[in-house]
């Protein structure tokens, strides 16, 4: 089975897509772009024909240039989605820290290039070398940057490791704050993971953009830690700022406006309101959105079988329509439906 390359996160891309705010989070133009070219590096690298594949790695093995970054990208991408030479990876990203570690690839990379089943081979020893470097040159934020980053998709405990360094260094930047709420989500600390986000969003410009995309990550990162008053009160600015028009243009993120119903949904489910619940699950989806099961697996846990069939019935209209017909049968026959690769995780 190919290992697909894949984006860590939706509001990444939402942030590319604003970049120009008046923010202290949102990425600048120049990283935006330095961001994009790596995406369009690993995208190129991953869909290769095996002919310039070839090609491409006698150029690797004939090289002795640790600044030639793109054919190393692409040689890797390649790599990883077919699942080969993963050793001759290795050695590459060793060589890599080894000589270059404050490259464009270890600081602005968001995809998991090098996130595959021998990966556990490779963490201590490229720990071991990001180690190194941090401890001779301690105060180097970029640094220290590009460590976190290297291991954000494969061990984000690490990861935090050398952020909440970062963040000891540089507590005035907010982010070190956004990126260690993004990893503390990844490791299921929600209260931690709150209180960075809740840094940042205290934090911003007033009128920022990153302000109102920090509102998803609000809104779930309270529930999960159990500070359900916050979860309510972020939930419904998600809502409200869902969308609307600014000086940048319009926002429509139909995320926030999905996760801020889930979200007051299921805290009304811990209420035992199974009515005012059941209208937020039909509400979440009155936009197009790429939906979660969360709170259609609680309500129908509960029994409450005709109101998920509407909510299904309702996202066969913009999404998977085979998929919902299938879950629909299954709930008609008294079967249980299987949602488990359909939700987001901790929201329960």
């Amino acid at each position: 089975m190919k290992i697909k390359i894949r984006i860590l996160s939706f509001l990444l891309l939402v942030s590319l897509n604003l970049v120009g705010a008046e923010s202290k989070v949102t990425i600048e133009k120049d990283d935006a772009k330095k961001i994009r070219a790596i995406n369009e590096t690993v995208q190129s690298g991953a869909n290769l024909s095996l002919e310039k594949f070839k090609a491409l790695k006698i150029k690797i093995d004939k090289s002795k240039d640790p600044l030639n970054l793109n054919d190393k990208i692409r040689f890797m991408a390649y790599c990883n989605n077919e699942g080969i030479y993963q050793e001759r990876v290795d050695k590459l990203l060793f060589e890599m820290i080894n000589k270059n570690p404050k490259n464009d690839f270890f600081m602005f990379n968001k995809t998991s290039i090098y996130d595959y089943p021998s990966i556990d081979n490779l963490k201590s020893k490229a720990t071991n070398l990001w180690l190194d470097k941090v401890n001779n040159s301690p105060k180097d934020y970029d640094l220290l940057w590009c460590a976190a980053n290297f291991f954000k998709t494969v061990d984000p405990k690490s990861s935090v490791k050398f952020l909440e360094k970062g963040k000891k260094l540089d507590k005035n930047n907010l982010k070190w704050y956004k990126a260690l709420g993004e990893c503390y989500y990844i490791v299921n600390n929600g209260k931690l993971a709150y209180e960075n986000f809740k840094f940042v969003y205290d934090n911003e410009d007033k009128n920022s953009l990153q302000k109102i995309m920090l509102l998803g990550d609000l809104t779930r990162t309270a529930y999960i830690s159990k500070n359900y008053f916050a979860a309510k009160k972020y939930a419904m600015l998600a809502i409200k700022n869902s969308y609307i028009k600014t000086s940048y243009g319009v926002i429509n993120n139909t995320d926030l406006y999905f996760i801020g119903n889930t979200v007051l949904g299921l805290i009304a489910l811990k209420n035992n309101d199974i009515e005012e619940a059941s209208k937020y699950l039909i509400k979440s989806v009155d936009k197009t959105v790429f939906p979660k099961m969360n709170l259609a697996k609680e309500l129908f846990n509960k029994g409450e079988k005709k109101v998920v069939i509407s909510f299904l019935k309702k996202c066969s209209l913009f999404w998977d329509k085979k998929m919902c017909e299938k879950w629909i049968k299954k709930i008609k026959s008294n079967k249980t439906p299987d949602f488990k690769y359909y939700v987001e995780p901790y929201l329960n």
